[in-house]
């Protein structure tokens, strides 16, 4: 890996907060300008705002944009408070996004590198954001899936192959799609309840942050239904409606996780989790 990310965000200084504006472009490359991995296509304001707005993007949020293009991602979201990044190849953009940062005021917490996104830490951001082609993505996302659960994801245009998205907006035709990394909860994990409740194992099936499985107790066997991850919080349900149905809540923190049962007469109990097998 190149010169980590880290040290860039600590240069950038203490930031507020400010009101969004649109900002100018001048001198900048033709549209469909071709680059390394994909041409230059800039973002229109009005959806660059809603891909911010999909990723709440606010103060003392690292954002990482790859592909910084003309840095109108990172103007945008430096007026909001968050401290950002921006990985550009083509070394006329890098100048022009240095330079259109300068002109917004934004230079002290703004970063561009010329670089490649691809040889790029992205381990520290909150938030990254890319406009790639399918193939593209395609071939970021394992390192994508890899990065700490809740880290927020914004592509504009093109999605993930069969990573489907947790949200998307569409304005003046154009498309965004975001996602939050879902924690692994793939295995067999070994369940207690602090209220003495009979022990279960859960068998849990994961395909990004859609989950399945089975819950095994002295009492039988039922199937989860409605499991889905966002970030590191899990919720699924278990039993069918009408049936005496119970809801799970918890937060997954590597190999354990925590939370609470809603029972079908409101009454809640705690529950610990711990994996025992892959």
């Amino acid at each position: 890996m190149s010169a980590g990310l880290g040290d860039l965000w600590r240069a950038v200084g203490p930031v507020r907060a400010q009101p969004v504006r649109r900002h100018a472009v001048r001198g900048a490359p033709e549209v469909g300008q071709p680059g390394k991995d994909a041409v230059w296509v800039p973002t229109p304001a009005v959806l660059l705002e809603e891909m911010l707005d999909m990723a709440r993007v606010g103060p003392g949020d690292r954002l990482l944009d790859l592909g910084a293009g003309d840095g109108r991602i990172l103007i945008a979201a430096a007026r909001r408070g968050a401290h950002a990044v921006g990985i550009e190849y083509d070394p006329q953009l890098v100048r022009l996004a240095r330079r259109n940062v300068r002109e917004a005021g934004v230079a002290d917490r703004v970063r561009v590198r010329c670089g490649d996104l691809f040889e790029t830490d992205l381990g520290q951001a909150d938030v990254i954001t890319f406009y790639l082609l399918p193939h593209l993505n395609l071939r970021l996302r394992p390192a994508l899936l890899g990065l700490a659960p809740g880290t927020r994801l914004v592509s504009q245009s093109f999605g993930m192959g069969d990573w489907r998205p947790d949200a998307q907006v569409v304005r003046d035709g154009r498309s965004a799609f975001f996602w939050a990394v879902p924690a692994d909860v793939q295995g067999e994990w070994w369940v207690e309840y602090a209220d003495g409740a009979p022990w279960q194992r859960w068998h849990l099936r994961q395909r990004y942050q859609y989950v399945e499985g089975e819950v095994h107790s002295s009492e039988g066997c039922a199937r989860l239904r409605a499991g889905r991850l966002r970030g590191a919080a899990m919720e699924f349900v278990l039993g069918r409606l009408g049936g005496g149905r119970r809801h799970y809540r918890g937060q997954v923190a590597g190999d354990s996780m925590r939370g609470i049962c809603v029972m079908p007469d409101g009454s809640c109990r705690a529950w610990s989790a711990a994996r025992v097998a892959r």
